[in-house]
């Protein structure tokens, strides 16, 4: 029996593997995620990683809305346009301080990036749906002790 909630939830069996068919952004990998929630823990591996798929989600997340401005035609902030180069030439979140995050989230506060985020479903964004939840935590993520919640897990992707 495991404790979720404060409602005990007695372990299944093992059952016979399934097919989930769906499109891409369709919930198949959440939904995975959720079942599994259920049944058992993640190991303090599998949360590190999720940090890590948060933290590049941020990466291309903010690439792809660049990329949205553009079409778009709207002009990110003088101030602003140093963070964009910084932006395009990292690929990894590795060595990133608080300096990067207050970067990050002033980019994120840019008008032009918000209206672009705001026209995201124009756009097939599929990888980035919760961005701006995650550039909400960048402080958290980046604390070496922080432990990813449920929500953090069922966002990453």
């Amino acid at each position: 029996v495991r404790v979720c909630g404060g409602t005990a939830i007695p372990k299944f069996k093992p059952m016979d593997p399934i097919i989930i068919l769906g499109l891409s952004g369709s919930g198949k990998s959440t939904f995975t995620k959720q079942m599994r929630m259920v049944q058992e823990e993640f190991t303090e591996d599998e949360l590190q990683n999720v940090k890590i798929i948060l933290l590049n989600n941020v990466i291309a997340g903010l690439k792809e809305v660049i990329k949205i401005t553009e079409e778009l035609k709207l002009e990110i902030s003088s101030e602003n346009l140093k963070h964009v180069r910084w932006l395009s030439n990292i690929s990894s979140y590795e060595g990133w301080t608080s300096d990067n995050v207050a970067q990050l989230q002033q980019l994120w506060s840019d008008t032009a990036i918000q209206e672009a985020w705001s026209n995201k479903d124009n756009f097939d964004l599929h990888t980035v749906d919760h961005l701006n939840y995650i550039i909400e935590k960048l402080p958290q993520l980046l604390d070496t002790g922080y432990r990813p919640i449920p929500e953090d897990i069922l966002k990453a992707r």
